[in-house]
C-alpha cells in the first residue's frame, strides 16, 4: 500500500464553483484533467429556499474537450432534481461523483453545474474538483493553501 506523507502533494484541489448563495442556474470553471487518472468531484450544498415548495437543485458533472464549449453531461453523474432535501444544519449536505479519467472517450476537461429550478431559488453551494493519480509532482492553483505538520 502507498502511504501518501503530503497529500497536498499528490492531491490537486480546484475550485470549479466558488461558494456562493446562488439564485440562478450556474455553470463551474472548467478544470483541466490531464495527467490524473482519476477525480473526485465535490458539490457542497447549504441551506437553500423551499418557500413555495417548488424550488429544485440538481448538481451533474459535465465534459468537453477544450474547456472552453457548452459542455456534455457525464451519463450517471448527476442527482437529478432534488426538492425537499433538508440540509444538514452542522455540515450542511454533500453529493460526490467519481470520475474514471482513463476511461475510453473521456474528454480532458471538467466541471460541475448546478441547475436551479422553481419560484425563488436560492442556495448556498460550491463544487470543488480532487484530482488523482497524477503523472508529476501536484502544484495547487492560486487560491489553494496547504499546511503541514
Amino acid at each position: 500500500m502507498h502511504r501518501i506523507h503530503t497529500p497536498s502533494q499528490n492531491v490537486k484541489v480546484v475550485p470549479s464553483l466558488t461558494p456562493a448563495s446562488r439564485t440562478a442556474s450556474a455553470d463551474g470553471a472548467y478544470v483541466d484533467t490531464r495527467g490524473f487518472s482519476s477525480a473526485l468531484v465535490i458539490f457542497d450544498i447549504g441551506a437553500h429556499d423551499r418557500t413555495t415548495a417548488d424550488e429544485t437543485f440538481l448538481c451533474k458533472v459535465e465534459e468537453d474537450a477544450d474547456g472552453s464549449g457548452a459542455g456534455t453531461a457525464i451519463t450517471g453523474l448527476t442527482t437529478g432534481a432534488l426538492g425537499a432535501v433538508v440540509p444538514d444544519a452542522t455540515v450542511g449536505n454533500r453529493y460526490i461523483f467519481d470520475v474514471d479519467l482513463t476511461k475510453g472517450g473521456r474528454l480532458r476537461y471538467l466541471r460541475g453545474v448546478l441547475t436551479l429550478a422553481g419560484t425563488t431559488p436560492i442556495v448556498l453551494s460550491a463544487c470543488t474538483i480532487l484530482l488523482f493519480g497524477g503523472d508529476k509532482a501536484v502544484t495547487q492553483p492560486t487560491g489553494v493553501t496547504a499546511y503541514q505538520d
